[in-house]
């Protein structure tokens, strides 16, 4: 049987160093996120020649692109390759002794207005996607966007808010999942992306699993029901909506409330579901912990058999790919709606 092996390509600023690093490369971790954190590499590289300090020292800014790529990895004769995406060196850390470069490099744009810059816009019966264009167009990103709705909104306000956290918000109210990476904004329903076949199944007893946990909680999750409450001053008028995914007892069920700005009783039906969802992903999260595996990505779906009461569908929030032993850990949430 034909030895199988795992390895990281990088090209770094155009240049292909694969060669030179693998000499010295300790260790590879890609952090794969669905929404809410840009994805990230780190490498940890031996620099007992003094070559990683010197002439070939990496600086803030400068860009590399990654790949993993695995052979004979599930059967003989196959050859796989996981892209990673752009990167921009963010910390580089050299240490001493021994010599050893901690490099981490992040999908956010080179340009750091993006993260940083606070700016004030408004905007008036505008779409989510149109939104993300002006913003992903300001910095020369892609915008892909995947969905079957485009909410509308009425009004909307940046107010003094980095173009990064306001398009993240956005989103966040919307029940849409968003992320940098690979110089492209990704905007996607994640209630649509729960509801996608899954693609990989795991047994409790199975090999290829190596470890994992979950954690059921109800704190601050397992709500029945989201009621929304805005009293608009210059329509002189309060828009109310309760939202709910059964009938409600008022004496037992917990209801989450908020207070924020709407225009009307569609837009505050998205806000309280997207709340809804939101909140209650967290009853069921779990981490798993698997022999490396380039078919599971952030935001894809798997499943889970013979883990007793846990068995079922979960949505990938973060799939982190590591090497040296190539294994991939998951953080995920039980998918809702009974699926199976």
């Amino acid at each position: 049987m034909l030895a199988r092996r795992a390895y990281v390509e990088v090209i770094y600023k155009g240049v292909d160093i694969t060669e030179e690093l693998s000499l010295d490369l300790l260790s590879f971790t890609y952090t794969d996120n669905a929404s809410g954190s840009a994805d990230d590499i780190s490498l940890v590289i031996n620099d007992a020649k003094r070559k990683w300090i010197s002439s070939w020292a990496f600086e803030q800014g400068d860009t590399l692109k990654a790949n993993l790529v695995t052979i004979n990895w599930r059967k003989e004769g196959e050859v796989k390759r996981l892209p990673c995406g752009s990167f921009t060196v963010d910390e580089p850390e050299y240490s001493g002794r021994p010599s050893v470069v901690n490099l981490k490099a992040v999908s956010t744009p080179a340009n750091s207005n993006f993260m940083h810059t606070k700016r004030s816009k408004s905007w008036k019966n505008v779409t989510l996607k149109q939104v993300a264009s002006d913003i992903s167009n300001r910095y020369s990103l892609t915008l892909f966007f995947d969905s079957k709705s485009n909410p509308l909104i009425k009004k909307l306000e940046q107010s003094d808010e980095a173009d990064a956290a306001f398009l993240q918000k956005l989103c966040e109210d919307e029940g849409f999942a968003c992320k940098i990476t690979d110089e492209k904004i990704i905007l996607f329903n994640e209630e649509e992306y729960e509801s996608k076949k899954y693609i990989a199944t795991f047994k409790e007893g199975s090999s290829t699993v190596l470890g994992y946990s979950f954690k059921p909680t109800l704190t601050n999750t397992a709500y029945a029901g989201v009621s929304l409450k805005y009293y608009d001053a210059k329509k002189k008028k309060t828009i109310e909506y309760l939202y709910t995914t059964k009938e409600i007892d008022k004496e037992k069920d917990k209801i989450f409330k908020i207070n924020k700005r709407v225009s009307d009783v569609e837009e505050a039906k998205r806000l309280a579901k997207s709340t809804l969802r939101n909140k209650n992903k967290k009853q069921l999260a779990a981490t798993i912990e698997l022999i490396g595996d380039t078919r599971i990505l952030a935001s894809c779906v798997i499943k889970l058999e013979d883990f007793g009461i846990f068995s079922g569908l979960y949505y990938v929030d973060k799939a982190t790919h590591s090497i040296s032993g190539y294994k991939t850990t998951l953080e995920i949430h039980k998918v809702s709606g009974g699926r199976k």
